[in-house]
């Protein structure tokens, strides 16, 4: 099998022959399916990872073209030695997991009539980064730190459906005849071509701001509510109760997309779970009052966690200490 069918293959350019060669392939042997997992590893990389390293990325990109040369000029056959394809593997993986982390269940199956089986793919973000991906339909996903997104290679005819833990800001393909869902643990969000940001990390409550279009809140397949242009609905876990919001400033909701920070009237305790996601630290409250008590601020980009906890110091509610990667906040 030479170079070029695998592109094809990666690419969603094959005939029905050439899938079926593929099928052949992978079916021959483990060792064949582990390579080709691999390789569509690295091809995925390459295609979805914004915010990484330029330049260590492009040279992850030309090791696994260089692995395709090799392969092809030893054998017409994709069987490399197997301890040589994962430490490839492994090496363009390590340059980028700094940034992002893509975790593939499988490996795409193709049927015999042509169609494939969708096959869930995993992004991770680690702790104090971002990413951004586009979709099959087009659509872009931006990812804060700590989110978790669930998504097929290739949408269905009849839905768009991808899972989310964390927080994700979407702009969503347009697509009367197939809805787009962003299903969370406790709520899902329906449109058929809109922007708005959804944020469901786990113990916090649910929250999604709408900036252009429509989109409706569904739960247990029932309609919540629908939202306008600059409305945010927040849904409370502990007691399943959802208020909207009106005339929201949805710039500064999404400044965390070119690394800022805005939060109107949030608990504190919400505002350090933050900190703690984009800057890789841990922060303790120490006055249960002053956890749930309400701040407002909003951070330009690239600020520096020092400058973000003076900023609430500043409100004289509160002073803190820090040691290392553990910081205590107190009541002043």
């Amino acid at each position: 099998m030479d170079d070029q069918l695998l592109i094809r293959f990666l690419t969603h350019c094959c005939t029905p022959d050439e899938l079926e060669q593929i099928s052949r392939f992978i079916s021959e042997k483990k060792e064949n399916a582990e390579h080709l997992f691999e390789v569509e590893q690295l091809w995925s990389l390459k295609k979805e990872i914004r915010f990484s390293d330029k330049k260590k990325l492009d040279e992850a990109y030309h090791r696994f073209l260089s692995s395709l040369e090799s392969s092809d000029d030893k054998s017409t056959s994709m069987n490399v030695p197997k301890r040589k394809s994962r430490r490839l593997f492994a090496v363009s993986l390590s340059l980028a997991a700094s940034l992002l982390i893509i975790l593939f269940l499988s490996i795409k199956l193709y049927q015999k009539d042509t169609s494939y089986s969708m096959v869930a793919n995993i992004v991770e973000v680690p702790i104090g980064q971002r990413a951004s991906l586009t979709l099959s339909d087009g659509t872009k996903v931006w990812l804060n730190a700590g989110s978790r997104l669930v998504y097929p290679s290739q949408f269905s005819s009849k839905t768009r459906t991808v899972e989310l833990e964390g927080e994700g800001f979407f702009e969503v393909t347009k697509n009367e005849k197939v809805p787009f869902i962003v299903h969370s643990s406790d709520i899902d969000v329906k449109v058929l071509g809109t922007v708005f940001t959804m944020k469901a990390y786990p113990e916090e409550e649910v929250s999604v701001t709408l900036s252009e279009g429509k989109v409706e809140l569904l739960s247990e397949d029932k309609v919540l509510c629908a939202l306008q242009p600059r409305e945010q609905a927040v849904y409370v876990k502990t007691n399943k109760m959802l208020s909207i919001q009106k005339e929201v400033d949805t710039e500064s909701i999404n400044s965390w997309i070119n690394g800022g920070f805005a939060f109107y009237r949030q608990r504190l305790d919400v505002i350090t779970r933050a900190l703690e996601r984009q800057f890789g630290v841990t922060i303790t409250i120490t006055d249960s009052a002053l956890a749930s008590d309400f701040f407002t601020c909003h951070v330009a980009p690239q600020a520096k966690l020092e400058d973000i906890l003076d900023l609430l110091k500043n409100t004289r509610k509160l002073t803190y200490k820090t040691e290392g990667s553990k910081i205590t906040i107190k009541k002043q």
